[in-house]
């Protein structure tokens, strides 16, 4: 097996660091949802992606669906971020992390300019954005990140070969 390169270490820290900000975020939601429930009802009410189900099953119902939606996708977050970080330290799962980590990186923008977590949910994904790059630009970027991976994967390969 190859050795791990230092930029792989980094992006394993930054992975743990995402799933420790989104846990974070989600505290902060639930925070807000336990002190200010009329702020969540505010955000419920006027986004239009509720607006249909407001309408159907009013105010109170969707503030328990999209907090239900929101603790929930937090939750699956931090828990693929840690296992990434595992995976990605014994040199597999670069695409799948690449691509969560684009998606979640997208999802923390929206999210931060959004008022729906208050201003502690905003900052910390902000930094969830920040830290999210940075994995990705370690996990491509070095040339050493590049071959760590395609020599863990030859490596594998030549394991599940049969021998003969």
């Amino acid at each position: 097996m190859t050795e791990r390169p230092p930029t792989i270490s980094w992006v394993r820290r930054l992975l743990v660091a995402a799933a420790v900000l989104d846990f974070v975020a989600l505290i902060a939601f639930v925070v807000l949802y336990a002190t200010d429930r009329s702020a969540i009802a505010d955000w419920v009410s006027s986004s239009p992606a509720f607006a249909g189900q407001v309408r159907n099953d009013g105010v109170d119902a969707t503030v328990r669906y999209a907090t239900v939606s929101v603790c929930a996708v937090h939750l699956i977050i931090t828990l693929v971020f840690s296992w990434l970080a595992v995976a990605v330290g014994r040199g597999r799962q670069r695409i799948r992390a690449t691509v969560v980590l684009v998606v979640t990186t997208c999802i923390d923008g929206f999210v931060a300019t959004t008022p729906v977590g208050g201003v502690v949910q905003q900052v910390v994904m902000v930094l969830a954005a920040v830290v999210k790059i940075a994995a990705l630009a370690l996990l491509w970027a070095p040339r050493s990140s590049r071959e760590f991976f395609v020599t863990a994967s030859r490596d594998r390969r030549d394991l599940a070969a049969p021998a003969r």
